[in-house]
């Protein structure tokens, strides 16, 4: 009777000791984990006479754009994802899921920036909208825009491939 008591305990032990342990909810990744098999692409953005370099991975389908950064725990500071909207249209972002602060930048078919929301928080259910017709969102790491000194009116340089 006392051996079938303790039996119980360490099985309740254990099986407590492993919901503690065991992540909790979706898998989170790296970049590279996360991204396998997507097309990258470099990509510029011209602020103040120079260029900014950018290894983009390329989010061109409902799907793609759909799971965007979502889950990713970080990111080098010279990726991000260009979401391709063709036609071009108003767009609406969010961060469920996102792990990261963003700042995402609308880009209009003349590829010139419009709209820049910096440092997007994660998790969050706010809809960031682009206010006009975009063709192009970048996202990038949070606070990177002021580092980098990008504004709108600076310049996407990107040759889309077919």
């Amino acid at each position: 009777m006392m051996k079938m008591k303790l039996a119980k305990n360490i099985i309740g032990i254990f099986i407590l000791v492993l919901l503690i342990i065991l992540p909790k909810g979706e898998a989170q990744y790296s970049i590279n984990e996360r991204f396998i098999g997507w097309k990258q692409q470099p990509i510029g953005i011209k602020s103040n006479g120079k260029i900014i370099n950018i290894n983009a991975y390329i989010a061109n389908t409902q799907t793609k754009r759909k799971q965007g950064l979502m889950h990713v725990e970080s990111m080098p500071d010279d990726v991000g994802m260009l979401f391709i909207f063709d036609p071009p249209r108003m767009v609406s972002i969010w961060m469920k899921n996102t792990l990261i602060e963003l700042d995402i930048i609308f880009i209009d078919q003349d590829q010139k920036i419009i709209k820049i929301h910096k440092n997007a928080q994660p998790y969050s259910l706010e809809s960031i909208s682009s206010g006009l017709a975009v063709k192009w969102v970048v996202e990038i790491n949070g606070k990177a825009s002021d580092l980098w000194e990008i504004k709108p009116g600076d310049q996407l340089i990107f040759q889309q491939a077919d």
